[in-house]
């Protein structure tokens, strides 16, 4: 008991003691100046010091950081990722368990049941819609950002025009007030004019009124910016000139068009409405055809007609699918004899049988092809507008930049003009209201280079948000510096005003990467793709060109490795193998097998490779060929000389010929529809003598470009 009394006694000591220490230091921390714990605050990171320089970048990556807009569509895609993960799972458990046996203990049955039309629209296209819905709010989001560097960018530079403003008019209200108190002074010795000295105390009021406005907009634009930021700048920054200049020839007008429909999210979003419009079409045009595949002959032609871009006429496609309707559902009219009794066919009739199958929605499929139509013409007119926009803002580029470079013509040579007045009036040879005239005209030329350049600047940022970044490439950093003059004896000296307009090659920012990589970007808004290659500045081999392959069949031509190639999109499903091939100007280095299915993935090049003995078993090589216009795919097969083959044809697996039984002669391409065809892996070619006579029958080997021996493929 002692002991215990005595372990209790040492607890509250020491309980005590730690009780004071505690009580000392927070003591000691309130006798501390507030100036030494900011101190401390700052040396932790939690203050900004003063007179820290704010660039433009910076401003940008705050301002994303800090919208809630792009943070929404952050949110809005993981929302619609995990929605298509959810469909993918509901539609198959939907479909097992519309398609399954199941019975209870209590004689409970369901059987398998036929689906509906709707039914299977909806399990098809569903995925569809939502991966459409991905795909246009990521295109949003990164749209974002030029929309958030574009507000950014101009406040940025409302603000340092501002602040050279108020800076210029400060250097001129000191001069104009220094020539003032001296005139004050001089007339009353009579050496100076009543009029000047009157003429210097309105300049005075004036400045100071337009000083106050300046500060009164410069604060709150600072304040605009620390809500675009979520910080506050509004004192201890510099910002950065955030100027731009930049040179864009006419010539490279339509390269800009072209990139502004490639990017602008309106018009993409137009674009992904019809590309929806038209999968939607095909969809159910496809399910009515798998069902009625005899019938739906009456309404085919509206329907390609339609899916082809054409013109429908919509009083005759209405008329035809009526009776299309009525064509379906007409076996179940009537009734069926058996014996001597007639029973209504109708009681015969299935669930899913003639117009049962999309009684849900029986004008579904006229419905799809005027929605198609309709979404095809607002795609065309919205690439119309969106073109006229980039041209007349491109004309408006024009017109700012030459009132800039006019301006900054106007300073010069105002200041060779000032420097002579200034001159002559301290010899007494110009009065006091000439000088003062042209002292007038500079400040003014000055105050409307910085507005002009403002305004250019601007409008650059304006034109490159429009273009989503096609002219960054073109962007150079302009500046403009002022002084103003000094007030003299009446005559006012002029301390030389500079106003400079210069630029700087601050060239764009690029990402970079240690290994060869390749890019795949779908262009939906043409139903294209764009594939792009780059290489880290070491590369072991100089790269100059490259070429897309799609099973051996050559996509576009070479392309230098500093542009793109652009090609309609393809299906995926019906490829077996993507290739680009890299060339060293003329010296061919290696072929790289690609993922279609990736946006961006390395390029594992192997620059030196060893020689391979052909197999015993291969007979030729071949080559194809595609156009990108007609769609159309060259043929041509190159036999081995000790074949002595003259002529070839190829045939599908089922027996049918590509192209029809004509034998084609060896050294002449045979051209069909490669939309319509099979994969090459699909065919077999006969390789014949002269008289027609088969030599040997091959197998196409995509992989390497060969003609191999049938039975050893």
């Amino acid at each position: 008991m002692i002991r215990k009394r005595e372990d209790g006694r040492k607890v509250r000591r020491g309980i005590k003691y730690g009780l004071s220490l505690f009580l000392a230091l927070v003591m000691i921390l309130c006798q501390l100046p507030g100036e030494a714990l900011t101190a401390q605050a700052s040396a932790r990171g939690s203050f900004k010091r003063p007179g820290t320089n704010l660039s433009l970048k910076q401003a940008r990556a705050l301002a994303l950081r800090n919208d809630s807009e792009y943070d929404e569509l952050e949110s809005k895609l993981m929302t619609l990722q995990a929605s298509l993960l959810s469909a993918k799972k509901s539609i198959q458990e939907e479909r097992r368990d519309k398609f399954s046996f199941r019975w209870s203990p209590l004689l409970s049955f369901h059987f398998p049941e036929a689906a509906s039309e709707q039914e299977e629209y909806d399990w098809e296209f569903k995925i569809v819609q939502i991966q459409a819905d991905i795909d246009t709010t990521t295109h949003e989001r990164n749209d974002r950002v030029y929309t958030v560097d574009e507000t950014v960018s101009n406040l940025f530079i409302e603000i340092v025009t501002l602040q050279k403003k108020i800076e210029f008019n400060r250097e001129r209200l000191s001069a104009v007030q220094q020539a003032y108190d001296r005139n004050l002074i001089r007339l009353q010795t009579k050496e100076a004019n009543q009029s000047d000295v009157d003429t210097l105390k309105a300049k005075i009021d004036t400045l100071n009124t337009t000083l106050a406005n300046d500060e009164r907009s410069l604060s709150s634009a600072l304040q605009k910016m620390s809500t675009q930021l979520g910080t506050d700048v509004t004192t201890g920054y510099t910002f950065e000139d955030p100027y731009l200049n930049a040179k864009i020839p006419r010539r490279d007008l339509p390269k800009l068009i072209q990139a502004t429909l490639d990017r602008d999210q309106s018009y993409y979003k137009v674009c992904m409405d019809a590309t929806t419009a038209r999968a939607s079409l095909q969809t159910n045009y496809n399910l009515m055809k798998r069902k009625n595949g005899r019938e739906i002959r009456l309404i085919s032609p509206y329907i390609e007609q339609a899916l082809n871009g054409q013109t429908i006429v919509k009083s005759a496609f209405q008329r035809d699918y009526a009776s299309f309707l009525q064509w379906i559902d007409s076996y179940w009219q009537g009734k069926k004899r058996i014996l001597f009794i007639k029973i209504p066919r109708e009681w015969f009739k299935g669930a899913m049988d003639g117009i049962r199958y999309i009684e849900d929605d029986p004008y579904v499929l006229f419905q799809n092809a005027l929605d198609y139509q309709t979404a095809l013409k607002e795609k065309n007119s919205a690439a119309k507008e969106l073109e006229q926009t980039v041209r007349d803002t491109y004309e408006t580029y024009v017109s700012l930049r030459n009132a800039y470079l006019s301006s900054v013509e106007d300073v010069k040579k105002t200041e060779k003009q000032l420097e002579a007045e200034r001159i002559l009036n301290q010899l007494g040879d110009l009065t006091f209201e000439e000088y003062q005239a042209t002292l007038d005209y500079y400040e003014e030329v000055q105050n409307g280079l910085i507005e002009n350049l403002e305004k250019y600047s601007s409008a650059l940022n304006s034109f490159n948000r429009l273009t989503c970044g096609a002219l960054n490439d073109y962007l150079d950093t302009g500046s403009a510096s002022t002084s103003a003059g000094e007030g003299g004896t009446s005559f006012v000296k002029d301390e030389a005003a500079e106003a400079e307009a210069g630029e700087s090659g601050d060239s764009q920012v690029v990402k970079t990467y240690d290994k060869a990589r390749y890019f795949l970007t779908p262009l939906i808004q043409n139903s294209e793709f764009e594939v792009r290659v780059y290489f880290p500045p070491d590369f072991e081999v100089e790269i100059t060109d490259f070429e897309l392959w799609i099973d051996n069949i050559l996509i576009g031509a070479r392309t230098p490795v500093s542009e793109s190639i652009r090609h309609l999109t393809l299906a995926k499903d019906n490829v077996t193998q993507v290739k680009i091939r890299l060339y060293s100007n003329e010296n061919f280095v290696d072929d790289c097998i690609i993922d279609p299915g990736e946006s961006t993935g390395e390029l594992n090049v192997t620059v030196r490779r060893e020689i391979v003995t052909p197999e015993s078993n291969v007979l030729g090589t071949y080559v194809t060929e595609m156009n990108d216009v007609t769609g159309m795919v060259s043929l041509k097969v190159t036999p081995l000389e000790t074949l002595n083959a003259k002529k070839f044809r190829v045939r599908h697996t089922n027996g049918s010929y590509l192209g029809g039984s004509k034998m084609i002669d060896v050294g002449s391409p045979l051209v069909y529809l490669g939309l319509m065809g099979a994969g090459l892996s699909d065919l077999e070619i006969e390789l014949c003598d002269e008289s027609g006579a088969v030599l040997e029958t091959g197998r196409f080997k995509v992989s390497t470009g060969e003609i191999v021996k049938k039975e050893t493929q």
